[in-house]
């Protein structure tokens, strides 16, 4: 006969080894990023240096996000407008088209999950130039699902 075990763990010291574990991974993910993006600067070259700590970053994420969703940079369209301005990091969801040109893409809006700005130094107008490419992206409304009526005000 089995020999089972007459007590179990209490689910708190499962959570608690569950939180040391995640706090474990994190700071270590936390490292490498740090070491990476600074091995990135090197370069003393803002156009190489931003697109180095650009594609760290997609790197990193497509270690956690589930395989539905994609990492790209480019640009957010919808039907009846212009499109975003240039986006560094864009997450998607994979099932929807893509419209790709070498490294960078067309992304509808419909497949959109979010969109990432990637700065190495954030001063006032990093952060106002952030903003209007988040705002260039909200702007876009899903043309597939949405009436012309109920769409907000561009």
């Amino acid at each position: 006969m089995a020999d089972y075990p007459t007590s179990f763990p209490q689910p708190e010291a499962h959570a608690d080894k569950g939180r040391s574990l995640l706090r474990k991974w994190l700071d270590g993910a936390d490292r490498q990023l740090r070491a990476e993006a600074e091995r990135a600067g090197i370069f003393a070259n803002p156009t190489i240096t931003g697109e180095g700590r650009e594609r760290i970053v997609r790197d990193a994420l497509r270690n956690v996000l589930p395989p539905a969703l994609e990492i790209g940079k480019g640009k957010v369209i919808g039907a009846d407008g212009e499109p975003s301005r240039q986006i560094d990091i864009v997450i998607f969801d994979g099932r929807f088209p893509v419209l790709r040109q070498g490294d960078d893409a067309l992304y509808p809006v419909e497949g959109v999950i979010g969109t990432i700005a990637i700065k190495s130094k954030l001063s006032a107008d990093e952060l106002r130039d952030s903003l209007d490419n988040t705002y260039s992206v909200m702007r876009i409304a899903p043309s597939l699902f949405l009436s012309p009526s109920a769409r907000a005000p561009a």
